[in-house]
């Protein structure tokens, strides 16, 4: 016990070292701009609204000159830096990472005491050591996003099933409501629902229930599993029917991809991506060979042997189902990891087994400092290095807040437009020059959207064929600032900086490096 106590701490103090170092940084740099325009922004505005419409999770975006709508999941870490930051005090920035890094220390103990139930307790610990110093774990173990906590729900769900008799349907219903959360949060981890029926299926050392009634328990844990995401979209369909102020939800992103997406799945540089993330991201080049051998050696374990392959395939679902998502954001695949961590901490500890001379704490040891330093190829650039031009921003939005009133509309202009648009705390829309002359997003524009939302969509694309029009239209949606991020970026479209001189008031100093304009209306 001494020593397994000693082991655990040993993995997790290299972990919270990380990730706790500046814990309360500004949002700049790796996926800041959703950590902070959309979870800290939500967060904010619980907090501004005293919690009183905590269905309704808003960012500071705005759609029809209100606050849009964020449904595509429920945000509850949103909801818990908001507590913490309301109650307790503290920074965002603080609680939004904070969160996360607790729920990524209960998956290092989860993933733990899952495959020492299923192997044995060296394998558990090493599986704890695979995936705490993963480049992915220690990148969103410690982000302001949903996967810590969803993944850590989801993992409860597995350990409650795996570690009781279930002489009574408690655990069953438990662990249940436990992948509700997860799917609430994450609602495509539902590709991972086949993790459950291997359970069910192949533990045969359970007395309850007997064979025939394990179809009973799984359709009660199914049931469980469904009730609180089910409301939750429920909510959002039926919300999505009457406002005209939704970003996002689920029933808009349903069949809403981007026409050229299903060409990925063609694409060889796609799975070269998606070989790059798995082998470096997920599990560096220093333990990825030893998920082969762990395939091999499975077989002879059926209990593990289901419960992962199930695990392995909804990863690999992933994969073909949503390329798209794949492609461009690395942590959809953070729930794939825990199983190819087990899977390779159970051939890591098969070869232990067969050469005693190298089971020793110092061989252990050594390889935990390898694969330590092996991701932190991976690591360090995502969670500490940003563009010096985004920490500015930061002083930037602090400078201009006291010539703007907190309920302004503004123009966020430029590189860096969604930073400012989170630390000026005014509510507002990011225009990039990018952007000007694409259409919207197929999901943006759904038939079964309220008649009010499709309108402004409409009038929202046909504005956006040029920066003039666009700057138009958002004035005519209640916009009374623009705010460029750099005046030269301005200064390349003419246009657009021609008509802002001739109609409109700057009232930065030319010494300034930004630019700021009150609109007339």
């Amino acid at each position: 016990m001494k020593n397994r106590f000693l082991f655990i701490l040993a993995i997790a103090l290299p972990v919270l070292a990380i990730q706790t170092v500046k814990i309360d940084r500004p949002f700049a740099g790796h996926y800041a701009s959703y950590q902070g325009t959309v979870m800290a922004a939500m967060a904010r505005n619980m907090i501004r609204e005293n919690f009183s419409e905590f269905l309704y999770p808003k960012t500071d975006s705005l759609i029809g000159g209100k606050r849009s709508l964020h449904m595509n999941q429920y945000p509850f870490p949103s909801v818990l830096a908001a507590l913490g930051s309301h109650f307790i005090g503290g920074r965002l920035e603080f609680w939004g990472r904070f969160q996360a890094i607790v729920f990524n220390a209960g998956c290092i103990v989860l993933i733990g005491l899952i495959a020492s139930n299923l192997f044995n307790p060296l394998t558990g610990w090493m599986s704890a050591l695979l995936y705490a110093f993963s480049p992915l774990t220690l990148i969103y173990g410690q982000s302001f996003m949903s996967e810590a906590s969803s993944l850590f729900f989801f993992l409860l769900s597995i350990y409650i099933l795996i570690r009781n008799d279930r002489k009574n349907l408690f655990p069953t219903i438990l662990s249940g409501l436990c992948f509700a959360v997860s799917l609430t949060g994450r609602v495509h981890w539902l590709v991972f629902y086949p993790v459950f029926p291997a359970i069910f299926f192949t533990d045969s050392q359970k007395k309850f229930p007997a064979n025939k009634n394990r179809v009973l328990e799984s359709l009660i844990f199914f049931i469980a599993s469904v009730l609180l995401p089910a409301a939750w979209y429920a909510h959002t369909y039926n919300v999505g029917l009457h406002a005209d102020n939704i970003h996002t939800n689920l029933f808009m992103q349903l069949g809403g991809s981007d026409s050229a997406i299903p060409n990925l799945l063609t694409d060889s540089a796609y799975y070269q991506k998606v070989f790059k993330t798995i082998a470096g991201m997920l599990m560096t080049p220093l333990v990825f060979p030893f998920v082969f051998l762990g395939i091999i050696l499975l077989r002879r374990n059926m209990r593990a042997f289901w419960l992962i392959v199930a695990g392995l395939a909804g990863g690999v679902v992933l994969i073909f189902l949503a390329p798209g998502k794949v492609l461009v954001h690395d942590f959809y695949l953070y729930p794939f990891y825990p199983f190819l961590a087990m899977l390779a901490a159970h051939a890591i500890t098969q070869l232990l087994e067969r050469f005693p001379a190298v089971k020793s704490g110092a061989v252990i040891g050594i390889f935990s400092i390898l694969y330590l330093v092996a991701s932190a190829r991976y690591f360090l650039h995502p969670l500490f290095k940003y563009p010096a031009a985004e920490a500015a921003l930061v002083q930037t939005a602090a400078r201009v807040q006291n010539q703007i009133q907190p309920e302004d509309h503004v123009i966020f202009f430029g590189e860096g437009a969604e930073v400012l648009l989170y630390y000026a705390d005014r509510p507002g829309w990011t225009v990039r020059l990018s952007q000007i002359g694409q259409k919207l997003r197929a999901y943006q524009k759904k038939p079964w959207l309220s008649k009010g939302l499709r309108a402004e969509m409409n009038a929202l694309e046909a504005a956006n064929r040029s920066t003039v029009d666009l700057m138009k239209h958002l004035i005519g949606q209640g916009a009374g600032f623009f705010f460029a991020t750099d005046k030269n970026e301005l200064e390349t479209d003419a246009d657009l900086a021609v008509y802002l001189r001739s109609q409109h008031q700057q009232i930065s100093s030319d010494a300034d490096s930004f630019v700021l304009f009150k609109l007339n209306r």
